[in-house]
């Protein structure tokens, strides 16, 4: 069975939810095995982190949070707590500490603790190819060949990607030392990075090459129609001429038709924009 690479696209408004997330406070009614504070008041309500240190006592209207000191004026930086007690929210700490938000079951989940089992462990349902055209078994004693962690470790990837491959197909990682090397291998190899275009300042040695991809737009007027190409009026108007020169220092390749030729007397003109990542991941 064949598998594909999923992508995993993340957005602004993802990055903005785990800033939210990473800001959020989480609040306790007390410095162990506590209740998470849904809708805190510091009127009436001391809190404490999720290590059990004080931030807020209401009786004298003080606290102190990760070094910032808290009055009545600015205490709203603690936030109002948790929305409820089963909210997916914030941060949960490394240790799996307050995973369950009530204060008896605080331990739950957490490390060394283990889980508590109701019913025998069932593992007939998990069951996958050996890559043999068999089945795994998992009777307990035998040898167990599983590839299925390792698949499911390649689902997930960073999308819209063009990863670079060699002519069987395999994906190419970074390797400066067989890029410079003057051997039949090194020399392929450096035709194979040289002709994909990739900035060889941006790669992470042994990260896979992720290659420019070209994106190729039409160029639109200030009434969002398509611009034609016009010599007479490219000598004639600054603006046409200072947008074009723009555009076209800036376009891979300068600017072109929608095949990407030359352009000719009225022809749409498209911009071709060269998509080249500074930042690349190691996916596997």
């Amino acid at each position: 069975m064949a598998y594909d690479l999923k992508p995993f696209a993340i957005n602004l408004n993802d990055l903005i939810y785990l800033l939210q997330q990473v800001n959020f406070v989480p609040l306790f009614d007390g410095p162990a095995n506590s209740n998470g504070i849904v809708n805190f008041n510091s009127n009436n309500m001391d809190a404490y982190d999720s290590k059990g240190n004080l931030v807020w006592d209401w009786e004298t209207q003080s606290g102190n949070y990760q070094g910032t000191a808290l009055t009545a004026t600015n205490v709203g930086l603690l936030g109002q707590g948790f929305p409820q007690v089963s909210a997916p929210i914030g941060v949960r700490d490394v240790s799996g500490l307050h995973n369950n938000l009530f204060g008896d079951q605080a331990f739950w989940g957490s490390v060394d603790v283990p889980f508590r089992r109701d019913i025998a462990a069932d593992f007939t349902n998990y069951i996958t190819n050996d890559g043999l055209g068999g089945v795994v078994d998992y009777t307990p004693g035998n040898s167990v060949i599983d590839y299925m962690p390792r698949i499911i470790s390649r689902l997930t990837t960073t999308a819209g990607v063009n990863l670079l491959t060699d002519v069987d197909g395999h994906y190419v990682n970074w390797d400066s030392a067989l890029y410079a090397a003057a051997t039949p291998e090194g020399l392929a190899y450096a035709a194979l990075v040289n002709a994909s275009n990739v900035v060889i300042a941006n790669l992470v040695e042994g990260a896979k090459i992720v290659a420019p991809v070209d994106t190729e737009v039409a160029i639109l007027d200030g009434n969002g129609d398509p611009l034609v190409w016009t010599a007479a009026e490219y000598g004639l108007s600054a603006i046409y001429t200072t947008t074009l020169a723009g555009l076209a220092n800036n376009s891979f390749g300068g600017l072109k038709d929608s095949l990407g030729g030359s352009l000719e007397a009225g022809e749409i003109i498209h911009y071709r924009s060269a998509f080249n990542p500074t930042v690349l991941t190691n996916s596997g």
